[in-house]
């Protein structure tokens, strides 16, 4: 069996990994979909919190001139 995890929201892959869970799949094939799953999950994360942070970093000079340093 085969899923496309290309181009899926977060939203869309935490949806798919709890029907993957709850599944009939075999162990084996469930046990790799859920890795893969929560890899993709774990990479988008790991870029929103780096965008945020980045976000954080670019603002901390508009804060300085409202403080007048």
């Amino acid at each position: 069996m085969t899923i496309n995890l290309e181009n899926r929201t977060p939203h869309e892959l935490k949806n798919l990994l709890d029907q993957v869970k709850v599944s009939d799949l075999p162990f084996d094939e469930k046990k790799r979909f859920i890795e893969q799953i929560q890899a993709l999950l774990t990479g988008a994360q790991t870029i929103r919190q780096s965008q945020i942070l980045r976000d954080i970093d670019e603002g901390q000079g508009d804060m300085n001139d409202i403080g007048g340093e």
